[in-house]
């Protein structure tokens, strides 16, 4: 599933350009002279974290500050900060805490509106994640930069107000892994 989730993601930009040249050919409209417009986003993360065979799930506080330079196109800085998490695993038959500190990262976001309410989306980019297996004995920081990617839905409550829900990798290399679900509100500034 994780190694189709890019694939997708590509997919889905290539059939939005694909799209959208359509839209200008049948309309003759220049959308890409729409007003940009800046939006950011306040969400909380439920994240699935793994190092070295332990895993646990951690909470984040998301926000993301995005800036729409084309009606089908964003880029997107995007700042997570562990606030909790599920409690103790194992490493080696050893109890272990496991918790993601912080992740952040950029990213492009192509999208589309499938009606004056509902907008999809995909996001790709990198992200630097950090976070700590500790033990009674030891512990280590580990902070890893990855290709990051997700698909997501927003849902406009009104033209500058909208609530979303996306699916995102932050990291996947070696022994660490961190992906997860994401509630969010959002303000079109």
């Amino acid at each position: 599933m994780k190694k189709l989730v890019p694939l997708v993601a590509t997919a889905m930009l290539l059939g939005m350009g694909g799209a959208h040249a359509q839209l200008l050919g049948r309309t003759g409209a220049n959308t890409a002279a729409a007003t940009p417009s800046t939006y950011g986003e306040l969400g909380w993360s439920r994240v699935d974290v793994e190092n070295s065979g332990a895993s646990a799930r951690s909470d984040l506080l998301r926000g993301i500050v995005g800036y729409n330079f084309h009606p089908n196109a964003a880029a997107e800085a995007m700042l997570g900060i562990g606030i909790r998490d599920s409690g103790s695993t194992t490493l080696l038959g050893v109890p272990a805490d496991l918790k993601v500190k912080h992740v952040f990262g950029a990213y492009a976001k192509p999208k589309l509106n499938l009606t004056d309410n509902i907008e999809v989306f995909g996001r790709l980019g990198f992200a630097q994640t950090r976070h700590t297996i500790s033990t009674a004995l030891a512990g280590r920081t580990e902070r890893e930069w990855d290709l990051s990617y997700g698909l997501g839905v927003n849902f406009n409550i009104n033209p500058q107000t909208y609530v979303g829900l996306d699916w995102m990798s932050y990291l996947d290399k070696g022994s660490s892994q961190v992906d997860g679900m994401t509630l969010s509100v959002g303000m079109r500034f």
